[in-house]
């Protein structure tokens, strides 16, 4: 308002909203620019979603390649069954999980990224032969990732229930797990 009653004063009305429509185009031109410059700088910008979806999606017993592609050398990746430090030893983990998988995918329902932070809801669909009498078994999960400025993930953590995954797969335990949930649900009244 106050930039208007200057303008005013200064310019007759012909030329006010033509200096306006000047001012506002060099005020996106010098942003365009100074966003185009600092996106020069850095590179390309990184899909970190499409990313995510290309390992998550990609990674078998032999394509442990991608495993390099996606983490930094120093990377801490951890999940429900255990931490592994450094792409030698995280590369090493996926080797042994994926050995036996028959076949494994993964559906994504958001990703949620803010800068090089981002956070990934997914399904799994996994089919080994000695688990679940090799029928497919459906985890939920959740993702958390840190990337550097490179790209690449230098943190990685799954969120998943083991319960859902694996314990309560084998008949034993799923007595035992199925009795514990029974005490813990509250009783109708």
């Amino acid at each position: 308002m106050k930039i208007s009653k200057k303008l005013s004063r200064i310019l007759p009305s012909p030329l006010r909203s033509q200096t306006f429509y000047i001012l506002i185009n060099c005020i996106f031109l010098v942003s365009s620019y100074s966003v185009a410059y600092s996106a020069s700088q850095q590179g390309d910008p990184v899909n970190y979603p499409q990313k995510i979806e290309k390992i998550f999606n990609g990674l078998s017993k032999n394509t442990l390649h991608l495993v390099d592609e996606f983490y930094q050398t120093q990377a801490h990746f951890e999940d429900p069954v255990g931490k592994h430090d450094g792409v030698i030893d995280i590369k090493a983990y996926y080797a042994h999980q994926y050995e036996n998988v028959e076949s494994i995918r993964f559906n994504f329902s958001n990703h949620t990224c803010q800068s090089s932070d981002c956070f990934s809801v997914w399904t799994m669909h996994l089919k080994i032969p000695s688990l679940n009498s090799g029928k497919e078994i459906v985890v939920h999960g959740t993702s958390v990732f840190k990337f550097d400025e490179s790209g690449k993930a230098i943190y990685h953590r799954d969120y998943f229930d083991m319960g859902e995954f694996v314990y309560e797969r084998i008949p034993v335990l799923k007595n035992i797990i199925s009795f514990i949930k029974s005490k813990l649900k509250p009783k109708a009244e």
